[in-house]
């Protein structure tokens, strides 16, 4: 180490002096003034000079080798890493700065393979008027400009968490040379490491400036890739299709302004159940009424349940035709259908969502009248209500009362009705004082006729 700084302190690297008399004693002891990473320096500066001659800069591709086996880009990649770092300061001297610079040493090939990129961009925007560029598009020059504007789109997003190959590179050399610049080039020629020329491989992990981002938007870059805008181009589609519609249920050849519809939606479905669809997209088509599971029983199911919520009934016309479904005959087959066990047990949970005992039409008006019961009796705690009441389904509810009581004794009535009827405190045994009335009102409640019995809601 002792030896090591003495040659420093000569070169003036260090701080201190030696005199005449302590350089010659250590002449005599046959000392090696030239440092190591003298040589390795000589050997890389003198293929740039040579390189700087035969082409006029220092401009050097990062795979470069000279006939002589010298890795001259990858060299001055790691001299650029070290001026910026600031480590290795005494082999990259102010000195050798200085020779660099003599040479046209570029510092921050960056910014400028980044100009020439933009310049390339700008070129191709001025011909197609826009920066739609595929993905594997090059220009006369050589400029991988496909993968140029895409690289800008993923720094915008903030996506580009790896090492870009040059830098990647670079940074490799200056964890590698350690106390061994000098060996930089030879490490990287026998690393093996392919790495890209051009605009791709003078990116940086740096994300986009201010300034770059706005020059880039000034010639009409969209930060959208090309498969994401088509993506959103078929959901403002089925967008549209849902509100006209109501559902999702696209018919498969179904196109709309250019966009086959039908055949996306179905795609979306097949990557849900493989589950590669983001989980974005999915949120987003649910929103506007994706159905993913598209079996015959579930598509009715979700027309069923689309009614309910919409309407607040399942009280449904037997001749509603619902995107080819007589919708009104389907729900009345499936409560039968329950009631018969012939349903699954997932079939049966999901129907348990909907109010099947609004089924029919004769059930629609009961449940009307037994809301009027259902009001009567949380207003005032009993049904002992007055013999002209009528609630607001337009049926005298004393009336209604007593064929309830009537039914029942003839078995007629459904266990359903019995339980939500005693749920309201219904009384079924009247008191010896009200029997007189109560048979008076079985016996008015018997002779109405058929068209007043449907108008009061008799069942």
């Amino acid at each position: 180490h002792w030896i090591y700084n003495q040659r420093y302190i000569r070169k003036g690297v260090l701080d201190g002096v030696l005199t005449g008399e302590q350089i010659a004693k250590l002449d005599a002891l046959g000392m090696r003034w030239e440092v190591r990473n003298d040589t390795g320096w000589e050997k890389n500066f003198g293929a740039a000079r040579r390189y700087f001659e035969e082409n006029g800069d220092l401009d050097v591709p990062v795979k470069y080798v000279t006939a002589e086996g010298i890795s001259l880009g990858q060299w001055l990649a790691a001299v650029r890493t070290w001026e910026r770092s600031g480590v290795h300061p005494k082999y990259l001297t102010k000195e050798r700065k200085e020779q660099l610079d003599g040479l046209g040493m570029v510092w921050d090939r960056t910014d400028r393979l980044w100009e020439r990129s933009y310049a390339a961009a700008c070129a191709y925007y001025e011909t197609h008027g826009n920066l739609d560029v595929p993905a594997d598009y090059a220009d006369a020059d050589g400029i991988r400009l496909g993968a140029w504007i895409g690289r800008q789109r993923r720094l915008y997003k903030g996506m580009c968490g790896c090492l870009p190959e040059e830098d990647a590179g670079e940074n490799e050399l200056s964890k590698r040379s350690g106390a061994r610049p000098e060996a930089a080039g030879t490490e990287a020629e026998k690393s093996g490491r392919k790495l890209k020329n051009g605009a791709e491989a003078a990116q940086t992990r740096e994300p986009l400036s201010t300034e770059q981002i706005r020059r880039l938007e000034a010639i009409g870059m969209i930060w959208q890739k090309r498969t994401d805008r088509k993506w959103e181009r078929a959901f403002s589609a089925a967008e549209r299709y849902a509100k006209e519609h109501g559902n999702l249920l696209v018919p498969a050849a179904y196109e709309s302004r250019g966009v086959k519809l039908g055949s996306w939606v179905q795609r979306q479905r097949l990557l849900y159940r493989k589950g590669t669809l983001a989980a974005d997209r999915v949120r987003r088509l649910e929103g506007i009424g994706m159905v993913w599971d598209t079996e015959p029983w579930m598509v009715r199911f979700r027309l069923a349940e689309q009614y309910y919520r919409e309407n607040g009934t399942l009280n449904i016309s037997q001749s509603r035709v619902a995107d080819g479904c007589w919708l009104g005959k389907w729900i009345v087959a499936q409560k039968r259908l329950r009631d018969e066990g012939k349903l699954t047990e997932e079939q049966q949970t999901l129907l348990g969502r909907l109010p099947l005992e609004q089924v029919g039409t004769k059930d629609a008006r009961w449940y009307r009248v037994y809301e009027d019961a259902a009001a009567w009796y949380q207003k005032n705690g009993n049904l002992a209500v007055p013999q002209g009441y009528v609630g607001a389904s337009g049926c005298r509810l004393s009336d209604w009362m007593a064929r309830q009581r009537r039914s029942r004794r003839l078995g007629e009535l459904s266990k359903e009705k019995i339980r939500l009827l005693d749920a309201i405190g219904f009384v079924w045994k009247k008191s010896k004082a009200e029997t007189e009335p109560a048979a008076a009102e079985e016996k008015s409640a018997g002779t109405v006729s058929k068209t007043e019995r449907l108008q009061q809601g008799i069942s």
